[in-house]
């Protein structure tokens, strides 16, 4: 047998959460005798839309089942991605925005450039003090769609690349009630976190014993906010 080789990857897929028995009967199988204690495990069923063959009359891709732990550890919801996954789905011609992005309708692509090169044009030639119709090797970049409707190359903060907030703009469309309150959840936490990061400054501890308290009574508010937008947010999906 071939040496196993470490592989990790990248699909975009549709998921709808499915026990391993209603994924069965969805597929007109019979679950084996030695699985049936196994019936009503939890998981999804995936249908990949990047490639696969389709093998279902009602789906454009090809199906499959996962347990959930199996899932969960694989894919990240649009919306719940890191920068790194956002990469590979722009790669692949995506849209990406972070959650935070998507009131002001803004987003990131890469643009292919042109590795075999091009022409340059008058605008071009001038700048760069070269003849018309020089050809120049362009490599791939960002590019960015601003709130105020500008395209600009783009490159992404420490703050972007370590975020787990990116989205496909692609697969959600136009701003949904869920995108507010995730982003208003969002905002919420941060405050949370900045406000609670202020008790063990100098600054606090001069003032005085009411002011402190209303702060830290504030704080309790704010979780307790915070905790219900979580929930609501688990309710959503």
């Amino acid at each position: 047998m071939k040496q196993a080789k470490l592989h990790i990857g990248l699909k975009l897929v549709l998921a709808t959460a499915m026990t391993r028995i209603e994924y069965d009967d969805y597929r007109g199988w019979q679950l084996p005798e030695d699985e049936k204690h196994l019936a009503n495990e939890g998981g999804c069923l995936v249908e990949y839309i990047d490639g696969g063959k389709a093998n279902h009359p009602d789906h454009k891709g090809y199906i499959s089942w996962s347990p959930m732990e199996v899932f969960d550890n694989a894919y990240k919801a649009s919306g719940e991605m890191s920068f790194g996954m956002a990469i590979e789905a722009a790669k692949r011609g995506y849209k990406v925005a972070r959650i935070g992005w998507n009131g002001a309708k803004m987003y990131a692509v890469i643009m292919p450039g042109f590795p075999d090169g091009c022409p340059a044009n008058e605008v071009t030639a001038a700048i760069h003090g070269i003849p018309v119709g020089t050809t120049l090797s362009v490599r791939p970049y960002w590019s960015l769609k601003t709130a105020q409707n500008y395209i600009a190359m783009w490159a992404p903060s420490g703050s972007d690349s370590l975020a787990d907030d990116w989205v496909i703009v692609d697969s959600v469309g136009p701003e949904t009630f869920l995108d507010r309150l995730k982003v208003e959840q969002s905002e919420l936490r941060e405050k949370f976190v900045r406000l609670t990061s202020f008790f063990d400054t100098d600054l606090f501890k001069g003032l005085s014993t009411p002011e402190q308290d209303l702060l830290r009574e504030q704080s309790e508010h704010m979780l307790k906010y915070v905790t219900v937008l979580d929930q609501r947010i688990s309710c959503s999906f």
